[in-house]
């Protein structure tokens, strides 16, 4: 059975996934959907609240970029707290941007 997320958590959701593309990664949707292999339709949906990233998609940025998926879900994701959402605790903007170039 699929427990539907809460409102509130959506919304952080989708704040977080479009946080992640555009301050933090600097991809377009098309560069962030390859990266993701998804469709950039899906991304659009996810950024204008008509859906929400399905926990595989939650499991790959997890993969991808080490980020605490419970902390993605609740909490809103800033410049000031990024490092806390990273799973590696010596990660920083270049092992990031080490990440980013690689797509």
């Amino acid at each position: 059975m699929i427990i539907p997320l809460q409102e509130h958590t959506k919304e952080i959701v989708n704040h977080n996934f479009t946080f992640l593309r555009v301050c933090i990664l600097s991809m377009t949707q098309e560069e962030f959907a390859d990266w993701l292999g998804i469709t950039r339709n899906m991304i659009n949906s996810y950024e204008r609240d008509k859906a929400t990233p399905s926990i595989a998609i939650l499991v790959a940025l997890d993969t991808k970029l080490k980020i605490d998926i419970n902390k993605l879900l609740k909490d809103i994701l800033t410049i000031d707290n990024f490092s806390d959402f990273l799973r590696t605790p010596d990660a920083t903007k270049d092992y990031i941007d080490s990440i980013a170039s690689q797509h």
